[in-house]
């Protein structure tokens, strides 16, 4: 078993944040956010919200819908949406 020092357990981390900055800066931030399951962060977040809120969210952000196609199939004023 090795032991490890706090020390060297802070190094590993900054050397792994420097070499995680460094690829979003080499291949830019869209492919780093292609490789970060963001799924369990985005249903967290959806569980939070009211279902009205929650159902406009899922139809116009996660299923892609437009805001006046959201408003017609829930009966809403598309400013309201």
């Amino acid at each position: 078993m090795r032991v490890v020092s706090v020390d060297e357990e802070l190094e590993s981390d900054a050397l792994a944040a420097v070499s995680l900055h460094k690829a979003a800066r080499d291949e830019g931030l869209d492919r780093l956010f292609d490789r970060v399951e963001l799924g369990p962060a985005v249903a967290k977040a959806l569980s939070e919200l009211s279902d009205a809120h929650r159902i406009v969210v899922i139809l116009v952000d996660v299923e892609g819908q437009g805001y006046a196609k959201a408003a017609k199939a829930l009966h809403l004023p598309i400013g309201t949406v």
